[in-house]
């Protein structure tokens, strides 16, 4: 199955829609398990063959069972005469033959014979149903999905009518119809089918396997992946044999590839295209699965960067698949030839699969439009721009008449369109399809921002627009354009997931009304309506009539939508203003500002970085023109030297300030009275805390550590995940009114035959089972002690106390400042869990605390201190937003500001690290949580024995947002 995605691959500047390269091939794969569908049902009162044809088939005496099935007919023809009932029955046997044969297009001509004599003597009867049911099922094979659903619907209302639709015949209708509608995007239609196959059992135990990874695939197309993913599980472990088990392995590691990690997902494509080599035949159907097993193995090799192998198992899909069929593998080779800088031969490709999709589809098809949006990028690429923007304004049309003016299709199009304006000088023309489609952007992410929805392949609605705000900004450079625009351009890339689950904390701290959150709900399921209409719309399959229908109940559901978000500010006016992580404009920006701060955003784009810096007095945008690969390089280069070991990495100053001169100094160098930096990363650059840079050019000397110039010496730095952040945070998250100063959660009961300096796991992929075995912590109860006793007061949960249960059972939002020192664990670290967490003493649970299950505590805490490794890293793989696990969490739980780490720590230097910022803090409360933590440092460099960054600047701070 290609499922049908919104998201686009960004391509230098164009945004290449993927829709026909995506992986999943749930439909064509999952029956794979099964039975092969039944003979059609005989005439129910005489059967026409016996035993004699099915046995044949089954010794793959073909031509034999072919040759006594045509004597069938001649009989029956002798017997009864010319388009009997029997006659229909008997070609459907000769169809059967067909198709075992390997004749499909045979088998689909004589069952169209048949379908024509049931329909003429028995019309409107299970009968009819039966046969339109089985030339349904035979088009599907060869990809005529459309004219699939069009029988199958048919057939659906026809048992209904005789009131048969529990049978087993009703019940391979339905299943049929479920698949061809999720070829087409029609999952919400298909998820309710799959349920009542499910739940009705007619088609017996062995198709449960089966029907779970329709279902999977049917909620993963509305992106309800958690619970797709526990459907794929299940089919696995229900699988009784290999036939069985691919298609859930394969649909397994689609999810996965689309979530960012080809790497979990290439094993299980490896063991499904294994399966599929040793069941191939010569027959139509075993080819198709096997070509999609290459196509699918090469699509998740490519994301790894694996070239040459993903060419060649794509090169075999090609040689293997036919027809229409071969789309999906020409349009994932067509993007690895643009990896690889070869766009002649993506545009080649490109072509091709457009080719095909013509010959299935009408010219206006919305089916074409991503494929003109794709061939549109590889002419554009090789300068060919008259003839790039033709194709696109083609795609454009046709997305004009069929689908929605906010669809995010239209968006890629006018960016691309824009883009290949630009190039031919063109600004005025550029800008104006830019912001057309950046408006589509706005208009989508005001209210997808408000919801927890992700699109089919688990991206945020959010990240689904970052290359194209990339492009805008890039644009912005390039014409005549006012500087606001730029301050709006780049928070508009930095736009995440993370930034919208912390605007909804902050609005929740203005809210709590239950009447407020079930208006908030009623809001979410309405976008998640609006999602899937949208995507029905772009079904090839659909009837003129069928596509007005969708096209009212859109602008009844917009309607609607208007009222809800009215009702929604009549109630809580700053409501949308909190919960939408939509842009400040300048002059919000710098009104939340104070003499001495600047907030800073970046962004490493593909071809260029891009810096905006907002003062309470002015507002610069400039280019940086590193490419992300560099960023990233560099940014490898400083973390390989920041691993703690036993004798410590010299430090790479060179790099530290060649990232310093490129990226800040521009700014930094002409503010002299900016002490404090609120710092927007990302990409590369929020993988290392920018505390660590270097100011001045260290020449050919390696300045001692106590000496260097680091950029703490002269700012306090804190992190937020978006600039819009800052406004919920400053002016309605005011600090906390807890009662209570301090609760610390430590020391958990672990292996005490074990000692580690570092709170961390030994090697990623150790069982739940070993986290007994994990080196036990006791300086941490000194630490928390020692935080107690500065503060003042506090209430400590140490050892049997450090548990799941006891953290629940507290009321943390009676606390002001919360810390955790513990091990922590990152994403898949532990086998089985792809959640990042905190280790406590098991207590009959699994002994540790998930992002997941922190987003569900209750917090009021002005700062809460994770005291532990790798707090900071990215939830997820590749693409994984900066900030995105447990800080996430915290923010999300009520947390104001979150100490996190970004490597390793070494617990003796955390302990003075985190004693020293809160004795700050309660000397000089007013001066902030950023500078106490500067101090602090500061304190760590004076003393050499501290002064190695790998020591002293892994921890940094995200969220705060006041004095």
């Amino acid at each position: 199955m290609t499922a049908r995605r919104s998201l686009c691959v960004r391509n230098q500047r164009f945004y290449v829609s993927d829709l026909l390269g995506v992986i999943v091939v749930a439909v064509s794969l999952m029956l794979s398990g099964c039975q092969s569908a039944k003979a059609p049902t005989a005439d129910r009162s005489q059967p026409v063959v016996g035993g004699t044809i099915p046995a044949l088939l089954a010794q793959g005496r073909n031509d034999q069972a072919r040759k006594l099935a045509q004597q069938t007919v001649e009989t029956v023809r002798a017997q009864r005469g010319r388009d009997s009932l029997e006659e229909a029955r008997a070609l459907e046997i000769v169809a059967l033959t067909q198709e075992a044969g390997g004749d499909l297009t045979g088998a689909i001509v004589t069952l169209r014979r048949s379908l024509e004599i049931v329909n003429r003597k028995a019309p409107e009867s299970v009968r009819h149903a039966d046969a339109l049911t089985a030339l349904a099922q035979r088009l599907q094979k060869q990809g005529g999905h459309k004219e699939a659903v069009t029988h199958l619907k048919r057939a659906e209302s026809l048992y209904q009518q005789q009131r048969k639709s529990d049978t087993v015949e009703a019940s391979e209708a339905r299943r049929a119809l479920a698949e061809s509608l999720m070829v087409h995007g029609r999952f919400s239609d298909a998820e309710g089918r799959f349920r009542r196959l499910l739940e009705s059992g007619t088609l017996g135990k062995k198709s449960r396997p089966a029907l779970m990874n329709g279902l999977g695939a049917a909620l993963q197309g509305q992106g309800k992946l958690s619970a797709a993913e526990k459907l794929f599980k299940q089919a696995i472990s229900e699988a009784t044999t290999a036939r069985a088990l691919a298609p859930g392995q394969t649909n397994l590691a689609s999810l996965y590839l689309n979530q960012g990690r080809p790497h979990a997902a290439v094993p299980l494509f490896r063991h499904a295209l294994k399966t599929q080599r040793e069941q191939a035949t010569s027959g139509a159907q075993q080819q198709r699965a096997l070509g999609e097993a290459y196509n699918n193995l090469g699509a998740a090799l490519s994301a790894t960067g694996d070239l040459d192998e993903a060419q060649t198992a794509l090169n075999r899909a090609l040689v293997t698949l036919q027809g229409s069929d071969r789309t999906a593998a020409l349009n994932n080779l067509a993007a690895l030839k643009q990896k690889r800088g070869d766009d002649v031969s993506a545009q080649q490709l490109y072509h091709q699969a457009l080719e095909l999709l013509k010959r299935r589809w009408s010219d206006d098809s919305p089916t074409l439009i991503p494929a003109l949006n794709n061939l549109g990028t590889a002419l554009e690429r090789q300068g060919k721009r008259a003839e790039a923007e033709r194709t696109f304004k083609q795609a454009l049309s046709i997305a004009d008449r069929h689908l929605s003016r906010t669809h995010p299709l239209r968006a890629d199009i006018l960016g691309n369109l824009a883009w290949s304006e630009a190039g031919r000088g063109d600004g005025k023309a550029a800008l104006r399809h830019m912001r057309q489609a950046v408006e589509i952007a706005r208009q989508r992410l005001a209210r997808l921002g408000l919801s927890d929805l992700r699109t089919r392949s688990g991206s945020t609605p959010m990240r689904r627009f970052h290359p194209l705000f990339s492009a805008y900004l890039a644009l912005l450079q390039r014409v005549e354009a006012p500087e606001s625009e730029s301050v709006t351009a780049i928070q508009l890339a930095h736009i995440t997931e993370t930034a919208a689950v912390a605007s909804r904390m902050a609005a929740r701290y203005a809210a709590g009304d239950p009447a407020l959150a079930a208006l908030t709900r009623q809001h979410q399921d309405q976008l998640a309506t609006l999602q899937q209409l949208d995507d029905a719309l772009a079904d090839g399959t659909l009837t003129d009539a069928e596509r007005r229908t969708l096209k009212q109940q859109l602008t009844t559901l917009h309607r609607t939508l208007d009222r809800t978000e009215s009702a929604l500010t009549r109630r809580f006016p700053r409501y949308a203003e909190l919960a939408q992580p939509l842009p400040l404009s300048q002059k919000q920006a710098q009104a939340l500002l104070a003499p001495d701060e600047a907030l800073v955003l970046l962004f490493s784009g593909e071809e260029e970085g891009y810096v905006t810096t907002i003062t309470r007095r002015s507002a610069k945008t400039y280019s940086v023109p590193w490419r992300a690969e560099r960023v990233n390089r560099t940014v490898d280069r400083l973390r390989e030297a920041l691993v703690p070991q036993a004798t410590l990495l010299p430090f790479p100053f060179k790099e530290a300030h060649a990232l310093y001169r490129a990226w800040l100094q521009p700014f930094l160098s002409r503010s002299p009275d900016v002490r404090r930096l609120l710092v927007v990363p990302h990409g590369g650059l929020g993988k290392i805390p920018l505390s660590l840079l270097i100011t001045e050019d260290p020449g050919a000397s390696k300045p001692a550590h106590t000496q260097a110039p680091w950029l703490i010496r002269t700012h306090a730095l804190s992190y937020l995940p978006s600039a819009s952040v800052l406004s919920g945070l400053r002016r309605y998250a005011k600090d906390s009114s807890a009662p209570k100063a301090f609760l610390g959660i430590g020391n958990p009961v672990l292996n005490p035959s074990k000692h580690s300096r570092f709170r961390t796991l030994s090697q990623p992929g150790e069982s739940t089972k070993r986290l007994l075995e994990l080196a036990p912590l006791p300086e941490t109860a000194d630490e928390l002690s020692a935080i107690a006793k500065i503060l003042g007061e506090g209430k400590l949960l140490l050892q049997q106390e450090a548990t799941e249960k006891s953290v629940r059972q507290e009321r943390l939002d009676r606390y002001r400042i919360l810390s955790f020192a513990t091990h922590a664990v990152k994403p898949n670290e532990l086998d089985g869990v792809d959640e990042a967490g905190l280790i406590l003493t098991p207590d009959g649970t699994d002994g540790m605390l998930t992002t997941g299950e922190i987003a569900r505590l209750r917090l009021d805490a002005d700062m809460v201190m994770l005291s532990a490794c790798n707090t900071a890293a990215a939830e997820g793989g590749i693409g994984a937003e900066v900030f995105s696990g447990l800080a996430k969490a915290f923010l999300h739980a009520g947390g104001r500001s979150t100490l996190v780490s970004f490597w390793p720590v070494l617990s003796e230097p955390t302990v003075e690290l985190t004693t020293g910022m809160l004795r700050h803090l309660a000397r000089h409360p007013k001066a902030g949580r950023a500078q106490a933590h500067r101090q602090a440092v500061l304190e760590m460099i004076a003393n050499q024995n501290n002064a190695h960054p790998t020591i002293w600047a892994p921890f940094a701070l995200v969220g705060e947002g006041g004095g």
